[in-house]
């Protein structure tokens, strides 16, 4: 959904736009920072508990988009900007990396998700199926 949006986004700043790129780029960053942002949130609803190297990747990226996303804006509202967004384009990836290199730099392993013990009925359920599915695909003969 996020995808038909950006590229709704695009479609509609292309006739506006002072360069298509810009308007490209402002949708697909636009789309990533929302996507990012979206699995974070279900990680934190679902109760994945996420490594301080997860996190930190996630969130750069995600600030590292929405920067560009507003550089990219300013560029269509004011062609002025464009000496200065490259500036601040290039420190927010300066940036960016530069968290993924702290956030990387010692090891520091994510939590293990607990494991729930499978019951023996489901598993069995289980491996009926997928055994069942195996000989279904012995069966086929290729043309």
């Amino acid at each position: 959904m996020m995808l038909a949006v950006g590229a709704f986004w695009s479609y509609q700043t292309y006739s506006r736009a002072h360069s298509v790129w810009a308007a490209l780029e402002r949708s697909s960053n636009f789309t990533q920072a929302v996507m990012t942002l979206g699995l974070l949130l279900a990680a934190r609803y679902y109760g994945i508990p996420l490594g301080r190297q997860l996190r930190s990747i996630a969130v750069a990226f995600g600030a590292w988009a929405s920067i560009s996303t507003a550089n990219n804006a300013m560029i269509d509202l004011f062609r002025s900007f464009l000496p200065y967004w490259q500036i601040l384009h290039s420190l927010s990836f300066v940036a960016l990396i530069s968290t993924w290199t702290w956030a990387l730099w010692m090891l520091a392993p994510e939590p293990r998700v607990a494991d729930r013990p499978v019951p023996a009925a489901e598993l069995s359920t289980w491996t009926e199926n997928w055994n069942r599915t195996q000989s279904s695909l012995r069966r086929v003969k290729p043309s």
